[in-house]
């Protein structure tokens, strides 16, 4: 079923050698008085395109089988702009400015919003519409990678809703790490009340990360209660696959510790680290403004940076 959106997309910046200006709207199957809504995001920082790419995989599948869903799902691209240039972003974290005083501006300036202004303005348009017109409950799950290696991981807001979607995964859980991250669009959605997931699903250029996050998308539709029950074998592959990469992972961990990289400040992890690898107190992972950084205490290092663009150093 087609349901008429705002066209809201910026126009778009040219691409890079090699890039493609991705589409807003990645797939729209289903009806949203028939069920639950899930709408889910890719692409959200522009280095990182395996979500987008796992959802046209996905919907391609959909469609193909001319199935009929209990509900609606709808795949959106992010950062189309950054995407189209292959950068984390242009100007701003489009995944850091989802705060109160940012939506308020996007919202009443009428035109002239640049880069991920301009792409948070048609983003939000886009989700009011599509949580508005649901008429069973409301999920949005953000798929991401890391620019370090790393197996599959969840972070989300510890509420009940959250988690039940979380623990269907069979992927460890980050917590805390959202009380480190302000200014998400997960905060945003969590505090209106939507029920909101943020899927890590590897290194950003590893194929093997558009497979986890595919199996991830199967998952959650049928937690959601939108599958059909001809796509058992898909969910239950979907879940050995995820389950059985991250065997001998902890169920969950608690972030202790987050190394901010300051305004201006040159940061650089030393080569050989991935989440969820060990580091022991003391240790030396990377270098800030050419001296030593050691991690604070022994535990599990989880998303080191190995990119340029960003602030959060390792956590």
């Amino acid at each position: 079923m087609s349901h008429p959106l705002p066209n809201l997309s910026p126009a778009p910046t040219p691409a890079a050698p090699g890039k493609e200006i991705w589409p807003r709207i990645l797939g729209d199957i289903g009806d949203p008085t028939d069920g639950p809504t899930l709408i889910v995001i890719g692409g959200l920082h522009g280095n990182e395109p395996a979500g987008v790419k796992a959802l046209q995989r996905f919907f391609a599948r959909l469609e193909a089988d001319g199935s009929s869903i209990a509900g609606r799902v709808i795949g959106l691209s992010g950062n189309r702009r950054a995407l189209a240039m292959g950068r984390r972003f242009l100007s701003l974290d489009l995944n850091r400015i989802w705060r109160p005083e940012r939506l308020q501006k996007v919202r009443s300036v009428q035109g002239g919003l640049q880069d991920e202004e301009a792409e948070m303005a048609a983003l939000d348009a886009i989700l009011a519409e599509c949580i508005g017109l649901a008429r069973g409950p409301a999920c949005v799950v953000d798929l991401h990678t890391t620019s370090g290696p790393g197996p599959a991981f969840t972070v989300l807001h510890d509420t009940l809703m959250n988690r039940r979607f979380a623990r269907a995964l069979r992927i460890p859980l980050a917590l805390g790490l959202e009380e480190e991250l302000n200014g998400t669009l997960s905060d945003h959605l969590t505090d209106q009340g939507v029920i909101a997931l943020t899927v890590e699903t590897g290194q950003h250029d590893d194929h093997r990360s558009i497979d986890r996050a595919q199996a991830a998308l199967w998952i959650v539709l049928d937690v959601a209660g939108l599958l059909p029950e001809r796509y058992r074998r898909e969910t239950e592959g979907a879940r050995r696959q995820l389950e059985r990469e991250t065997r001998g992972l902890p169920a969950a961990v608690e972030v202790r510790f987050r190394h901010a990289i300051g305004a201006g400040g040159e940061y650089r992890t030393n080569p050989g680290f991935s989440s969820f690898g060990q580091v022991r107190e003391g240790q030396i992972v990377g270098t800030q403004d050419g001296r030593p950084v050691s991690a604070p205490m022994s535990g599990l290092l989880l998303m080191p940076l190995y990119q340029e663009q960003g602030n959060d150093g390792f956590f």
